[in-house]
């Protein structure tokens, strides 16, 4: 069974289409089912499919309710507010990304981990 990646709900997908959208095609492209979780709700809304194994969530109460994919999932966090949220995605692993400025300036640098999840 495919893994599905999960990007929980950081920003809404058409605003500044930079790393974490490029990112989650990519997966899809791949073929893992990725799901965009836009920060912008829309309660009722069906997840929205934007490319072939792509699809923003607009209702994010009802995918974590009863709409989360089947087998392991991988959860990509950018955000680290949101740590103590994700175990509701059930995950089997988590990746936490952030960015840095760098001291020579505004290049940016990207720092990664990832964790197999104890449940």
């Amino acid at each position: 069974m495919t893994c599905s990646v999960i990007y929980p709900p950081t920003l809404d997908w058409p605003w500044l289409i930079q790393r974490p959208q490029q990112l989650m095609r990519q997966f899809a492209r791949h073929g893992y089912p990725t799901y965009f979780c836009n920060l912008t709700q829309t309660p009722g809304r069906a997840p929205e499919p934007v490319a072939p194994n792509l699809w923003v969530v607009h209702d994010h109460e009802a995918f974590v309710a009863g709409g989360l994919p089947g087998g392991a999932r991988l959860v990509w966090c950018s955000w680290p507010k949101l740590h103590d949220t994700l175990d509701r995605y059930r995950p089997t692993a988590v990746v936490f990304e952030r960015w840095t400025t760098s001291p020579s300036g505004g290049r940016t640098r990207g720092r990664c981990c990832a964790a197999p999840m104890p449940w």
